[in-house]
């Protein structure tokens, strides 16, 4: 009978110990969760960040090709008529696309 009362104190130890193994491996998931959740997070915003940069550059190259144009149109002299109706014909499929 001794030895086994001896056993079940050494089954309920190691049970004890199990039991806080068991609850050191669910704090770290739950970490590694919460750790998930705000990397996800940050991803999102540089993810939005990214979207706004690369709009940001679409409209400054825009802006840059129609002031590339508008310098072209400003330098053709006045008598050439002919060339600025070309200029404003591509204006006018600019517009149109």
């Amino acid at each position: 009978m001794p030895r086994l009362l001896r056993d079940i104190e050494l089954l309920q130890n190691e049970v004890v110990h199990f039991k806080r193994k068991l609850v050191t491996v669910e704090q770290e998931i739950s970490q590694v969760e919460k750790d998930t959740t705000h990397s996800l997070e940050y991803l999102i915003k540089l993810d939005t960040v990214k979207t706004k940069l690369k709009a940001t550059s679409k409209a400054l190259k825009e802006a840059d090709n129609w002031t590339t144009l508008m310098a072209d149109i400003e330098e053709v002299p006045p008598a050439n008529k002919i060339l600025i109706t070309v200029y404003l014909v591509i204006v006018k499929k600019i517009f149109s696309i």
